[in-house]
């Protein structure tokens, strides 16, 4: 997987047109096999499989891109055309990792508790019951 971010919104489908030319700079016969969109942890995505010859090897790319106000980014996988249906849930898998904090809804934090700071440097006493030492 590579992963692309780039400043600033450009419209899903034309990031997946600027990432097929790409391809098509390395073989020009390169099409689309498969697109749609998808959602991941709450945010559109559009994705296109594309199939390509690259130095006389067929290869399949799985690339998904998103967009907002501020960024688009390209997740770009891929691997020989005979393994994709092997690698397939990779790409996915890697893709649920995807959140954008301002947009992506969190579950609630855990209440964390902590003790208060230690105002003094010297070192705590030694558990009397185990034998063991309380680490500082």
């Amino acid at each position: 997987m590579k992963v692309v971010a780039e400043p600033g919104q450009i419209g899903m489908e034309d990031i997946a047109e600027l990432s097929l030319n790409q391809v098509k700079n390395s073989d020009p016969m390169a099409k689309v096999t498969r697109k749609g969109s998808r959602r991941v942890n709450g945010l559109n995505m559009v994705f296109q499989e594309i199939e390509a010859t690259v130095l006389k090897l067929p290869f399949t790319f799985y690339n998904h891109y998103y967009s907002d106000s501020s960024s688009c980014i390209q997740f770009l996988g891929w691997t020989r055309r005979s393994l994709m249906e092997k690698r397939r849930s990779t790409i996915e898998e890697f893709l649920e990792g995807f959140e954008v904090p301002a947009v992506t809804p969190k579950p609630p934090s855990p209440e964390i508790k902590a003790s208060p700071p230690r105002t003094s440097s010297a070192p705590k006493p030694s558990s009397t019951v185990t034998g063991e030492e309380t680490p500082p």
